[in-house]
């Protein structure tokens, strides 16, 4: 064997995986697609996140966390976000594309989004007949609109969850639709905001209130709020800035 064809053939030989390497490389969170109707009866995917030994032959029950996105960002998106963490912390997380009154990525705390929402481990389990939801142990989690429909989730279901946590959630729907003019795309927001709500905070007044966090502020901090364990309870809103972080947690 000529010296180069010797070199070469070691260096593949010394750097090929052996099956330790391969076992450590090896996916630690699996990604599952599943399909739900919505509210609406519209098909809607999601995606069930789950430790990668967890499967048809060994499936013990498992805590679920619901994950709605943000304004604007696909579930897909969503599911990068969580990284190995359903690995790390031995749960699962189910990332619903959702659906509003009109539209999918900017539902905006549609009331039939919420109720989607409530039923997530319902959906997962009807689609995942081996996945064994613990239900003692459902959380919510989502930052900026997957915040505030968190937010809702708690108030409209106070009974479902163990714990929910919500980082930078719009809490009041009118102010947030006046302060979207300062920001790039502003006006486009806004008129995603009408499609969606069905108006302005003038012309339908109650369509905000009902998506707004802060309207069902008393139910979220009541003793129905699922802080079971001592966990604190925070509900903040500014009316300039709606970008608040605000959290019920009891993880």
């Amino acid at each position: 064997m000529k010296p180069a064809a010797f070199t070469a053939a070691l260096v593949a030989l010394l750097t090929a995986p052996g099956p330790g390497d391969a076992r450590a490389n090896a996916p630690a969170v699996r990604t599952i697609r599943i399909s739900y109707r919505a509210h609406d009866g519209l098909p809607r995917r999601a995606y069930v996140l789950l430790p990668a030994w967890y499967g048809p032959t060994d499936h013990p029950a498992i805590p679920l966390v619901i994950s709605p996105h943000g304004r604007g960002v696909s579930a897909q998106e969503n599911i990068r976000r969580w990284g190995r963490l359903p690995a790390v912390g031995g749960f699962a997380v189910i990332n619903p594309e959702g659906q509003g009154r009109a539209l999918t990525l900017y539902s905006w705390g549609d009331p039939g989004e919420i109720r989607d929402l409530a039923r997530m481990p319902e959906i997962a389990e009807h689609a995942l007949p081996w996945l064994h939801v613990d239900r003692r142990r459902l959380y919510a989690f989502g930052g900026s609109m997957g915040g505030q429909e968190t937010l809702l989730l708690v108030a409209r279901h106070p009974h479902l969850l163990a714990g929910a946590a919500a980082f930078d959630a719009p809490t009041n729907m009118a102010a947030r639709y006046r302060a979207f003019v300062h920001l790039p795309l502003g006006l486009g927001l806004q008129h995603l905001a009408r499609v969606e709500i069905g108006g302005t905070p003038r012309t339908d007044p109650h369509g905000y209130e009902l998506r707004s966090p802060v309207d069902w502020a008393r139910r979220i901090a009541s003793p129905a709020c699922p802080c079971r364990s001592g966990g604190a309870r925070k509900i903040a809103s500014s009316p300039t800035n709606e970008a608040n972080r605000v959290s019920c947690t009891g993880w």
